[in-house]
């Protein structure tokens, strides 16, 4: 399977935070920003002549309006998972938390504790664990859907930290810190009969070269 990762285009969310009192921005759409930045990646990529066979995107609406972009470049439908919903957005048993609950998500913040992958601030919400857990279910789903295929999945930063985790096997009291921009997209290649290197096999990661071409860089600090 070539597995491509990508992050989101820029929120409301991600514009206001952490300034915002109103819970249902946590899950708002793109700002023109990020709407610019999701056209760009698509653009890119069908330029790039990359080929899909298949388009995931997490149940939240900021990483659906960007699948969406790519979905209608690519002509393929759009397949939404609860499980690649952004960290703290979901319960321990991986069930999402209504929009007008996700306040909380500012208060289980996985950077608190880098070395607790079992804490959480938050009674009933997930741990980075629980994360981990829910994106390596999904990734099992995938590979046995899509072994021989070409798969995108728009996630989210916390769950790009965790696919990289898995992927590489981190282990549970280490943790990869990717820092993806908004639209950034990595490549994996998964295959099963190499015993020598292991499964996976890292292209590139954090690419964002669609997002220089079309002036949307920003700095990360």
């Amino acid at each position: 399977m070539r597995l491509y990762i990508a992050r989101h285009g820029e929120s409301i969310a991600n514009e206001k935070w952490p300034d915002y009192d109103n819970p249902a921005e946590m899950n708002g759409p793109l700002t023109e920003r990020g709407r610019n930045q999701a056209n760009a990646l698509a653009t890119w990529m069908k330029k790039e002549e990359i080929s899909l066979d298949a388009i995931y995107a997490s149940s939240m609406v900021r990483t659906k309006e960007t699948a969406g972009f790519v979905s209608e470049a690519y002509n393929l439908p759009l397949k939404l998972s609860d499980l690649i919903r952004e960290g703290s957005t979901a319960y321990w048993d991986h069930q999402p938390i209504p929009d007008e609950k996700l306040t909380v998500y500012q208060d289980n913040d996985f950077h608190k504790t880098p070395y607790l992958p079992f804490d959480r601030a938050v009674p009933d919400m997930e741990s980075y664990a629980h994360l981990v857990i829910r994106v390596g279910k999904f990734l099992s789903e995938l590979i046995a859907k899509h072994e021989d295929q070409t798969v995108l999945v728009v996630g989210h930063g916390w769950v790009k930290n965790a696919f990289v985790d898995i992927i590489f096997n981190v282990g549970p009291f280490r943790r990869c810190s990717v820092f993806p921009e908004f639209t950034a997209l990595s490549s994996f290649n998964y295959q099963k009969s190499d015993e020598m290197y292991g499964p996976w096999a890292m292209k590139f990661i954090n690419q964002s070269e669609h997002l220089a071409v079309a002036g949307l860089e920003r700095s990360l600090e």
